[in-house]
């Protein structure tokens, strides 16, 4: 008989693309944080469900809402305002251009990414479980409570086929779990849900 268990509602997200380098999964998906990132320089308007991307950076977050304008319009190039974001995954560099789906160089971040002070639903809970999935390629994962990393070389860690996935529902081991590529020279992805 399977059993199946509600994990909680999927609030965050991450895709990290490793390759050989030893890489571990956001804060931003394990625990959930809001943050407030102003823009300026915008051409087009984004919506609640876009992923963000920093040009320069590569630092990624998911849209909750776009903010009121505080200056500038879309159609004149020069809006700014604030965007409120949650999934963040590295950090944002002031000035560098954001980009979104195939908008490239939809604005252009002014200063950097503020955490959210009012009280908001989930503010700085830890995720009940976190979903690993191996995306394109095999995928070598680990989330030894005292850090320990995968490795390519000698097969530390536990190989995740590409398809196959694992639930992970224990904060500490959430917050080390790092990836790398199973095999040397590949170009996969662990794709990873925070469940609250």
């Amino acid at each position: 008989m399977l059993t199946r268990e509600y994990a909680g509602l999927a609030l965050t997200w991450q895709r990290i693309t490793p390759g050989d380098t030893v890489t571990k999964v956001s804060s931003g998906v394990w625990k959930y944080v809001e943050y407030t990132l102003n823009f300026d320089s915008g051409s087009t308007a984004v919506a609640a469900g876009d992923v963000i991307v920093g040009a320069t950076s590569g630092a990624t977050a998911i849209v909750l809402e776009l903010g009121t304008l505080t200056g500038g319009t879309w159609a004149g190039g020069d809006a700014a305002g604030p965007l409120r974001i949650k999934s963040v995954c590295g950090t944002f560099q002031n000035s560098e251009n954001l980009n979104y789906a195939a908008n490239a160089n939809f604005a252009t971040v002014d200063g950097t990414a503020s955490e959210c002070t009012n009280d908001y639903a989930y503010k700085g809970l830890i995720a009940k479980g976190l979903l690993a999935v191996a995306e394109t390629q095999a995928q070598r994962i680990m989330f030894d409570a005292n850090g320990g990393k995968p490795d390519q070389t000698s097969d530390l860690g536990i190989g995740l086929r590409a398809g196959y996935s694992i639930m992970i529902c224990d904060g500490q081991n959430m917050a080390n779990l790092y990836t790398v590529d199973a095999t040397s020279g590949s170009t996969g992805s662990l794709i990873c849900v925070g469940f609250f």
